[in-house]
This record gives structure tokens, C-alpha cells and sequence, in this order.
């Protein structure tokens, strides 16, 4: 306290203190509400002659006749906020560390199932786990001193103006109370983004280098997307969107059956007229499509040429991917099958098939061999753990997405995050790391799973994106398409 004292009335008493303008020589008794300044009356007329200003006497007056009442105020509502804050600190840093706990032991449970020489991965992984807690208690720890801090500062201006407010001039009782006010009234600290976000994920199938096996740890909150440009594609519903590079993707519309060629500021730069299902761009920039129409697999070559390379009939061919080996995935079904009916006597599967036609798995039915797997598989994507990923469509507004081992093995299913009864995917995709990205139609979200096939966050919400219906991952491009034809490009940050 002394050396606040010290500073408010080092000019002696009170009323003695006069303070001058630097800029016009003047003595200051004018403020302004809008710079929050003490200024003189030549100030009034230049530099804030828009503002909101008024005298300092009159200021202090209306704040003296008030003041007990605001301080009141303050001690009622903003220190008591000031206390929950510290509270919900002390809880984030406990929470933290059961949650560190708990990836630790996940991690621990997994790695006994594994080779002992394994080791130095595990103990890598600890120690990034442990270093994260380390970080964020730190900045936690940080952030509840701050509050206890201001706390402090608080109470001893609101002591400080109950007890000397009489004696103080009217600058510094104004002074004091701006002070005041910027304690109590500061922007508060998101304590959420302090939370303790690293997670470990376990990959059940031990396929891969020992890295894959082991698992690896990412931080959740590290995972973003940043709109980087949008277009307008004639007004029809985009049904399928496949990225060629960063710079260009493929656009079809079934209605109109036409697919075009277009870059990031939406300039066509091809224009075909074809009914497709899907289309698929390889490692290689080769592109496939699946041809509705005559039931084949065709070409479009780097000449924009489209030849046939095998056909499918009597099954009309859905989704295409490539798989990590350079094999194509194909959805499929039959004229007999009854849209979303279980017990279709038509066929609906997923084909994996070489390039040039030959099957080499497919995937039909469950582990007893009766049950059928599909009631109508529209979409098809592969992660980086060779699981594949199929959006199957249940109803005309409702789906599901299985998640089924390379072998046929189906894992787990995905039935949407619980915003309402139904869920409504469109499109998959997966990027670098093996997790899994949904869009979700209705409901207007982009989803992101782990490569288990649980849901980790919501990349986009309907904020961002308008009922999403295709999308495509390249690179670290993100390509959204929506019911109205508009197309957002996204930096996908992983």
C-alpha cells in the first residue's frame, strides 16, 4: 500500500496535485471516456474532438455518488467470478493429470501385447505424454497465479477507495477506479484450452513398421482446418468431389450428368458429359470412373479421352478407391436389390479388383458367412492401417459407417455422434495419420474419427459448412462440396 500511496499523492496532498500536458502545456481537468485519457482542454478541440469527453470534476462527481454501490457491485459479482476461475484452474490441473493417467495406461495395456523390443518406443511415448502434462500444468499454474493476482490487486484498490476516497483528488479517484474496473473487467483466459489434449491411439492390428504397432500420439487441438477460398458450381447438388491435386479437383452431378474439371477459383478447365457414380484419382494422377450407365470401370486419360477398362455388369458400379497397393476398391450392386432392405435377394458388396479387372476379394457378407454386410454401400476410402472405410447408406436420409479390416473382418460401426436420432453420412476420407473424415448431411459437420472408428471432434460445424454431400482429401487440401453446389477449399493442418 505504501507504494501506492507514495505514487498517488507524490505532488502532496490530495487536492494540490496539478498535472500538466506534455503536448499543449495546459493543465489537464478534461477526460476522455473513448481513449480512456486524462487530457486538456486544447485536446478536447483537436485530437479528440469526435469523442466521447467531459470534464473530471463531473466524472468523479456521478462516480462518487455511486461508488459504494459499485464497489459493492464488484465485490459481489467479479471477485466471486475471479474465485471460480481460480477453482476451475486447480480442477483442470487435477483433471489433467488423471487424464494423462488414464493415455498412460492405455498405452501400458497395448504395449504388453507387443514384442519387449519395443521398449524404446513406449518409453519415447511416456515421456511425450508426461513432457504435454508438464507443459500444461505450467501454463495452468501460470494462469491460476494470474487470477490470484488479480485477486489481489482487486481487493486492495476496492479497500484502498472505501477507506481514502475522501482524500483522494479526482484524478487519482478516477485513476484508482479505471484500474479497478480493468482488473475485475479483464478478458478471461479460456482454462479450456489448457486442458490436457495429447491421446494415445492404439492400433489393434500389428500390420506395419513397429511405429504403426506401437501407436503414436498427436494432440487433438493441433488438428484444424482453415478456409482458404470457396466457389460457386452451377446450383445443383455436388455428388462427387474427388481432388486431383491442391490446386484442381473433379466435380459430378448425376442430374445433369456432367463431370467437369475445375481449379480452386472454380474455372472449368474440362467438361464431360457422362452419368457417373464416382470418380477416383490414383498416386499416379490416373483417373477412374464408375460408369452408371453401361456398368463399367473407364479411363480418362491425360488426353481427356475415356475408354472402357472392364466392365462390372450386371452389377452397377458405386464408389472407387485405390488401395495402398495400387488395387481398386468398388462398391456394388444389382437391379434385384431393394434400396436399404436388409433382406435384398440382390447383391450389394465391396470388390477389390487389380486395374485390370481381376477380383481379388469380396467383401459381402459377415464372419458367419450369411449375414450381408451392406443394404446399400455408396462410398469407399482406405487408411494408411489398410482398413477400409464404407459409408452405407440404410435409408434415404440415414447411414452408417463400417469400418472393416483388409482381411473383411468388420471392426466397428460408426452411427454418428447423437445431435439427433439419425445420421445422414455422404462422404469419406481419410488423412495421413489413418483418421477417419465423415460428413455428415444433415446435420451440416464434418466429423473426425481415430482409425478405431471413434469420434475424436467436429472438424466443421454448420457455422462453416452448409449439408455437405462430397468431399476429398489431397495433400493437405481438404475439398468440400454441398447440397447447392458450393465448394469450400480447406488447409487440412494435422
Amino acid at each position: 500500500m505504501a507504494s501506492i500511496e507514495k505514487e498517488l499523492y507524490r505532488f502532496g496532498s490530495p487536492q494540490d496535485a496539478v498535472f500538466i500536458c506534455e503536448k499543449h502545456d495546459l493543465r489537464i481537468d478534461m477526460t476522455c471516456d473513448d481513449c480512456e485519457e486524462f487530457i486538456c482542454s486544447k485536446c478536447v478541440k483537436t485530437s479528440h474532438k469526435d469523442h466521447r469527453w467531459g470534464t473530471i470534476s463531473a466524472a468523479t462527481s456521478l462516480l462518487r455518488k455511486d461508488l459504494r454501490n459499485v464497489l459493492k457491485t464488484i465485490e459481489a459479482k467479479d471477485i466471486q467470478h475471479m474465485d471460480k476461475k481460480i477453482q476451475e484452474a486447480s480442477k483442470q490441473i487435477k483433471e489433467n493429470k488423471r487424464k494423462c493417467e488414464r493415455e498412460i495406461s492405455k498405452l501400458q495395456k497395448h504395449y504388453d501385447a507387443i514384442l519387449k523390443d519395443l521398449d524404446l518406443i513406449r518409453d519415447n511415448i511416456e515421456e511425450s505424454l508426461t513432457n504435454s502434462l508438464e507443459v500444461k500444468e505450467s501454463k495452468v499454474r501460470r494462469l491460476r497465479s494470474t487470477f490470484k493476482e488479480q485477486k489481489k490487486k482487486a481487493l486492495r484498490r476496492i479497500k484502498d477507495m472505501k477507506e481514502n476516497n475522501g482524500d483522494m483528488s479526482d484524478l487519482d479517484l478516477l485513476k484508482t477506479y479505471r484500474e479497478l474496473i480493468k482488473l475485475s473487467s479483464s478478458d478471461d483466459s479460456d482454462i479450456d484450452k489448457f486442458r490436457y489434449s495429447l491421446t494415445f491411439n492404439a492400433v489393434k492390428e500389428r500390420q506395419g513398421v513397429i511405429k504403426t504397432l506401437i501407436g503414436e500420439v498427436f494432440d487433438l487441438q493441433e488438428i484444424t482446418l482453415k478456409e482458404t477460398g470457396s466457389f460457386q458450381w452451377g446450383g445443383n447438388q455436388i455428388d462427387d468431389l474427388v481432388a486431383i491435386n491442391v490446386d484442381s479437383c473433379f466435380l459430378g452431378n448425376r442430374k445433369s450428368q456432367s463431370l467437369e474439371r475445375v481449379n480452386k477459383s472454380g474455372r472449368r478447365e474440362l467438361s464431360i458429359r457422362l452419368c457417373i457414380n464416382s470418380v477416383c484419382v490414383t498416386d499416379k494422377n490416373k483417373v477412374y470412373l464408375t460408369d452408371k450407365l453401361h456398368k463399367c470401370i473407364a479411363h480418362l486419360s491425360p488426353s481427356d479421352s475415356i475408354s472402357t477398362i472392364f466392365r462390372t455388369d450386371p452389377l452397377e458400379p458405386l464408389g472407387i478407391y485405390q488401395t495402398m497397393d495400387g488395387d481398386l476398391l468398388v462398391t456394388l450392386i444389382d437391379n434385384e436389390t431393394e434400396r436399404y432392405f436388409p433382406n435384398s435377394p440382390g447383391r450389394c458388396l465391396l470388390r477389390r479388383m487389380t486395374t485390370a479387372g481381376e477380383i481379388v476379394h469380396d467383401y459381402e457378407y459377415n464372419e458367419d458367412g450369411k449375414k450381408k454386410l451392406f443394404t446399400w454401400p455408396s462410398r469407399v476410402a482406405q487408411n494408411g492401417i489398410t482398413d477400409i472405410c464404407v459409408i452405407n447408406r440404410i435409408d434415404k436420409s440415414e447411414g452408417e459407417l463400417l469400418i472393416l479390416s483388409f482381411s473383411g473382418f468388420l471392426k466397428s460401426v460408426y452411427n454418428g455422434q447423437g445431435q439427433r436420432d439419425a445420421f445422414d453420412p455422404t462422404d469419406v476420407d481419410c488423412d495421413p495419420n489413418s483418421n477417419i473424415i465423415v460428413c455428415d448431411l444433415y446435420d451440416s459437420t464434418i466429423h473426425l474419427l481415430n482409425p478405431d472408428g471413434k469420434f475424436m471432434k467436429f472438424l466443421l460445424t454448420k457455422n462453416q459448412v452448409t449439408h455437405p454431400t462430397a468431399m476429398s482429401l489431397r495433400q493437405s487440401t481438404l475439398w468440400i462440396g454441398d447440397f447447392q453446389g458450393v465448394v469450400k477449399v480447406f488447409q487440412y493442418n494435422a
